[in-house]
């Protein structure tokens, strides 16, 4: 029985879920003309599909991708929700990206709670929410994760996978002001090659005094001030509890 589609820039061709004895299962198809996109009703489908989307990652994250891609940019958040604030960080990088930089977001839940806080269900609608908002590579397994993930930890692990590969991050003023309080941090920035900051109501004394640190902890490291957008005060903590507000009235 066919169940319906994914939603996803990504994939090769449009693919459709089957309900096989009672286990789902992937097959491609031409077309998804009167059928709905398809919703998992557990957390056994959940994990199944994200299972089945991180298989599109495979080539990034081997030896062999260096063939390919030799310089990765992360972009991590929450993005719940994604908004035009997001998008505007994702513009400014936009000149320095090529085919072998490749760009890759990475919701993530707050590194200072517990992502088993979140029900499956909700966090797959915030990573549909990212499918249908922007059209960039979106890795969704940290999100699904149920213990904390610090940058430190997956940056390295992928550095010992892929030693020539150049990883950079992408972020906002406000986390760029904080990266001292990252876990790890000193040891992070001496295995990052770049950081693209986007301006977020800026403060030039904070930001001296930072790049003035991080440059001493690792005085290879390259930081690039993206410079201004007009989304800087839009923020998804906000935007939740404006939500929230409008549905208890």
């Amino acid at each position: 029985m066919k169940l319906g589609y994914l939603k996803s820039d990504f994939l090769p061709r449009e693919i459709f879920i089957i309900d096989r004895d009672q286990r789902l299962q992937i097959s491609e198809i031409d077309s998804v003309k009167d059928l709905e996109r398809f919703t998992p009703k557990n957390n056994d489908e959940i994990l199944f599909l994200i299972k089945f989307y991180e298989s599109f990652f495979d080539h990034v994250f081997t030896v062999k991708s260096n063939e390919i891609i030799n310089e990765i940019t992360f972009f991590g958040g929450s993005f719940n929700p994604w908004h035009e604030g997001h998008q505007a960080c994702i513009k400014l990088l936009k000149n320095y990206l090529n085919k072998k930089h490749q760009l890759i977001v990475l919701p993530d839940i707050n590194p200072w709670k517990n992502n088993e806080l979140i029900p499956l269900l909700d966090r797959w609608e915030i990573y549909q929410n990212l499918l249908i908002k922007t059209n960039e590579l979106i890795y969704p397994s940290f999100l699904f994760l149920d213990q904390k993930n610090p940058t430190y930890k997956w940056v390295t692990k992928l550095k010992s996978n892929q030693p020539t590969l150049k990883i950079n991050l992408l972020m906002g003023f406000d986390s760029f002001s904080n990266l001292d309080k990252w876990y790890e941090s000193e040891k992070l920035l001496k295995i990052l090659n770049h950081i693209f900051v986007a301006s977020r109501n800026d403060d030039l004394s904070v930001k001296n005094q930072r790049l003035e640190e991080y440059k001493k902890a690792d005085p290879t490291l390259k930081v690039t001030f993206l410079g201004n957008h007009e989304h800087e005060d839009l923020s998804s903590t906000k935007l939740r509890q404006t939500l929230r507000q409008s549905s208890n009235k």
